[in-house]
């Protein structure tokens, strides 16, 4: 499983980056950052080809072991309110044997990470907005990267579906 990281990330929770070749199961390269909104930590983690993206609290997450147990929990409590547990089990699990940590795969990648954070934080600045609500707003979100042609867009929430 691939976990590609921000530079302020990796530095968070003590691990280096390398460069990654695209994982063979699109399900198990995820890209992932960390921010702040309304002084409290969240990382938000995205499905690099969907953009399909979980939120958690940041709050003491200051190592791998924690990143990686934060962040699959993350995933798998998404993919179960979405109707795809057994999609989790059968093709994210296996893949959690092996995990590495890289860079990020590209500038279309980062740039709508980014995007995805900013609306996050805008929606995080309600106290009522739990990350799980907001997360479920992000995967609805239209994004250009998605899109089929140039200036076409999609929502993460329908290309992850597409994907499974």
């Amino acid at each position: 499983m691939n976990f590609r990281l921000t530079q302020k990330l990796a530095k968070k929770i003590k691990v280096p980056l390398q460069s990654l070749d695209v994982h063979e199961n699109p399900l198990a390269d995820w890209t992932a950052n960390f921010f702040t909104a309304d002084r409290t930590q969240y990382v938000i983690v995205c499905n690099t080809a969907t953009l399909f993206s979980c939120l958690f609290y940041g709050s003491g997450v200051n190592n791998d072991d924690k990143f990686i147990k934060a962040a699959l929990m993350a995933i798998r409590d998404a993919m179960e309110d979405e109707g795809l547990e057994q999609l989790y089990l059968d093709k994210i699990v296996p893949a959690t044997g092996s995990i590495r940590f890289g860079k990020s795969l590209n500038r279309s990648v980062t740039g709508s990470v980014t995007e995805q954070i900013n609306a996050a934080k805008a929606r995080l600045e309600d106290p009522t907005q739990a990350p799980y609500q907001v997360a479920e707003m992000l995967n609805r979100n239209l994004l250009s990267y998605l899109g089929e042609k140039k200036g076409d867009y999609g929502k993460p929430k329908e290309a992850f579906h597409a994907l499974c």
